[in-house]
């Protein structure tokens, strides 16, 4: 497939989603461009096939020296990322804000003077450059830092001026410590840490009320503060592969998540407050050490929960609750002890997928059978001759394992 239908077929995707963001990045393509076709024909920006949503577009990572004219016709978007490529000239036409990497500010610091640049990303060697990078991101109220993919291993006490900020970018580092000072940059709406060796948050996390989206995934965190719950604009909190315990029961507070990850974690039990998070269509609690769930996870079903992974845990029942979770289409039990399944189970009256593999079952329950949009094809139940020493039975009366 050749870089402009890629191009095309994303550009597709985009419009068939309705997205605000195309990502055309050179990970996502899978191909490095050097040269820009004209977007605004891809996008049909001349017809009725636009995307009306679009306010952002990922251009990073390809080897583009220059940018068409045609640009211009993209200037109304909120950013266009162009970090990691080798621009020597800019067009002269008006663009969107720009993110750009401290090479390009280098190379380019001429042609950016009179441009707004809305993110920065300091590559770790130019933190001692003669460019104060730092004071030109507060005096150019620059909104987007990144400091990704590198050594540090302490946050520079020059960020924590840095007030304006509504996007912080802290991945893939090694801190260990996340200071008090996170607490200052109260205009953040999207911070990201994951990827480094942090085993606790400060309690001043809690006063980031403008967050939305908080990734704290591969770290060391064995516990939560209870300020978490005071995040009450996150959408997105990302708590994959730490080392947690138990959540605080200030998590219920966070009603207006829409992903919550989960997984790889430690947990024995989950708080009761769970069924306060309300807007989740999706809750991945698989690779963790839960014994049981809480009755009160059956009142999730008031609002959009639709995939529930609850795989690879120590699971031997499941509340009779759970058949409340009737917009479920997806289900995944696998890995876990369970020998008998609830007869509610038949009140999932939407779930197209249920994955039962590698449990202690010998038959599911007649009810089952009730499940009017559930295909054999699609119920796994295969048990594990480790845990199961008998082989599984089938009965007239019940759906047979497969």
């Amino acid at each position: 497939m050749d870089p402009l239908q890629r191009i095309r077929r994303h550009i597709d995707q985009a419009r068939a989603d309705g997205a605000e963001h195309l990502d055309l990045s050179r990970g996502e393509l899978g191909v490095r461009l050097r040269v820009l076709p004209d977007l605004s024909v891809a996008l049909g920006l001349d017809g009725d096939s636009k995307l009306p949503a679009l306010r952002s577009i990922d251009l990073s990572n390809h080897d583009l020296d220059s940018l068409p004219r045609e640009m211009e016709r993209l200037a109304g978007l909120a950013y266009l990322d162009i970090r990691g490529n080798l621009i020597r000239q800019l067009p002269n036409v008006p663009l969107p804000p720009l993110i750009i990497d401290t090479r390009q500010w280098q190379q380019l610091r001429d042609q950016l003077e009179d441009r707004t640049i809305f993110g920065l990303q300091i590559l770790l060697w130019d933190i001692g450059a003669d460019i104060d990078f730092f004071f030109e991101i507060e005096r150019r109220n620059i909104l987007w830092l990144s400091l990704i993919g590198g050594a540090l291993d302490r946050i520079p006490d020059a960020l924590w001026r840095l007030e304006q900020l509504t996007h912080l970018g802290l991945s893939n580092n090694w801190l260990s410590e996340l200071p008090e000072s996170i607490g200052q940059l109260q205009r953040l709406t999207h911070l990201d840490l994951r990827g480094n060796q942090l085993s606790e948050l400060p309690e001043s996390i809690g006063q980031l009320q403008q967050l939305t989206s908080l990734d704290l995934s591969n770290q060391r965190l064995s516990e939560l503060p209870e300020s978490i719950g005071q995040l009450q604009r996150l959408t997105h909190l990302d708590l994959g592969y730490n080392r947690l315990l138990e959540l605080p029961q200030s998590i219920g507070q966070l009603r207006q998540l829409t992903r919550l990850n989960l997984s790889e974690n430690l947990f024995s039990v989950l708080p009761e407050s769970i069924d306060q998070i309300q807007q989740l269509p999706n809750l991945d609690l698989s690779n963790n050490h839960l014994s049981k769930l809480p009755e009160s996870i059956g009142r999730l079903q008031l609002q959009q929960l639709t995939r529930l992974d609850l795989s690879d845990n120590q699971l031997s029942k499941l509340p009779e609750s759970i058949g409340q979770l009737r917009q479920l289409t997806r289900l995944n039990l696998s890995e876990n002890l369970f020998s008998v399944l609830p007869e509610s189970i038949d009140q999932l009256q939407q779930l197209t997928n249920l994955d039962l593999s590698n449990n202690r079952l010998s038959k599911l329950p007649e009810s089952i059978g009730r499940l009017q949009q559930l295909s054999p094809a699609l119920i796994s139940a295969a048990t594990d001759s480790r845990r199961c020493p008998n082989p599984p039975v089938s009965s007239s009366n019940s759906p047979t394992l497969i």
